[in-house]
């Protein structure tokens, strides 16, 4: 765990269950981080390493704002006097975490829920970047890449060095495995930043770092093999969640009902946090497949209830 690997002159990774994005500025003697994890524990380590290379945090950007990215950012920022950097939708809940918590629940959280759903300490987005900056970080080469789906306004972040970080864009296998559905805002979105990925061109690209899992080298076959197959295998994991939904809505059926038929073929054993998380996908999930006009819905006066004509 935090083991320190450099890409390129340029670009270095904390390996980590979250993987952390060091990118250095040599002519300022400076780095920006990609992310800080979940916790302060990600920042102390981040800041010893710069300590070490005798260099200064110039600013954090954040891909996106799950608790898992900007865990580390309130402790590096308070250490550092960093700036920090997110797209616009992202840095209201990076600024206040429990509107994540409230956006899972629906309201102000109950004190015990509160504390399972462990929403950070907010910090201060100083910079609001978007797709359209490229090149305006110190003397940096980067480009900005939308990657929605997974969050509202995820972005990728491409280097010159040839590295480009993925964020969550990509689930892994074994998260799959695991989890059965994974966290999406909207289904629809996640779908299409799968396929840009599938046809994404790799030349002048040399390394893939997702926010979870392996590094994948572009001149490996294996490695772009397994990248190629995972973009398949959400993209399949997608149909089937859409596939067993439109079976269920042969009948009319609540939210509840969905969720029943789901939890018991992917994960019978579910936290209160992963009820949270699953019931905001299956109504992400319920919007696609009404915009694509596969199911509609009707209220009884107390449910929504959907259904396939």
């Amino acid at each position: 765990m935090f083991e320190f690997k450099k890409l390129t002159e340029n670009v270095a990774v904390f390996l980590a269950p979250v993987n952390i994005g060091l990118i250095f500025d040599n002519v300022s003697a400076k780095v920006f981080v990609v992310d800080t994890g979940n916790s302060e524990d990600y920042a102390k380590k981040i800041i010893k390493k710069v300590d070490q290379l005798n260099i200064e945090v110039a600013g954090i950007i954040n891909t996106h704002a799950h608790e898992d990215h900007i865990g580390g950012n309130n402790c590096l920022q308070r250490r550092t006097n960093c700036r920090i950097y997110a797209t616009r939708f992202e840095s209201f809940f990076i600024e206040e975490p429990m509107l994540m918590a409230m956006c899972l629940y629906g309201a102000m959280p109950f004190d015990e829920l509160s504390k399972k759903l462990n929403q950070p300490k907010n910090s201060h987005v100083t910079d609001i970047i978007s797709p359209d900056i490229v090149g305006e970080l110190g003397n940096l080469g980067l480009k900005f890449v939308s990657l929605h789906g997974h969050s509202f306004d995820m972005i990728g972040i491409l280097i010159e060095d040839g590295v480009f970080f993925i964020a969550d864009s990509l689930v892994s296998r074994e998260v799959m495995n695991k989890y059965g559905v994974f966290f999406l805002t909207d289904v629809e979105e996640q779908l299409d930043t799968l396929n840009s990925l599938k046809k994404w061109n790799f030349d002048n690209i040399s390394w893939i770092v997702p926010s979870h899992g392996t590094l994948l080298q572009t001149s490996v076959a294996e490695d772009m093999k397994e990248f190629y197959d995972t973009i398949t295998s959400n993209i399949q994991r997608i149909d089937e969640v859409c596939n067993i939904i439109l079976q269920v809505c042969v009948q009319p059926s609540t939210l509840e009902d969905l969720l029943c038929t789901i939890s018991r073929k992917y994960n019978s054993k579910m936290s209160q946090t992963q009820y949270l998380i699953l019931s905001q996908t299956m109504k992400a999930y319920l919007n696609y497949l009404k915009s694509e006009g596969m199911i509609f819905f009707d209220f009884d006066g107390l449910h929504y209830i959907y259904f396939r004509k």
